[in-house]
């Protein structure tokens, strides 16, 4: 199983994702467990436009998720404490 990572990055409001390997495939949720839900179908939606219009696919079918918070927002948050 192939492990894709989802670039997590956090604002006073909420929650944000992306997937470096499949440009303009983002999402955005009030909490991580909504950030979660909401990425899982951007991507699945994503895929399936890329399958349909025929472009590769940069990974396996059968993937997991890795979240990743990104670094530049942990020391952001880090300094404010």
């Amino acid at each position: 199983m192939e492990k894709v990572i989802v670039t997590v990055e956090m604002t006073d409001n909420n929650y944000s994702a992306y997937i470096k390997q499949l440009q303009g495939c983002v999402s955005t949720g009030k909490t991580f467990e909504e950030l979660k839900k909401n990425i899982t179908e951007a991507i699945e939606f994503h895929l399936e436009g890329m399958n349909e219009d025929g472009e590769e696919i940069p990974f396996d079918m059968d993937y997991e998720l890795i979240y990743r918070f990104d670094p530049v927002e942990q020391e952001l948050m880090a300094a404010e404490l």
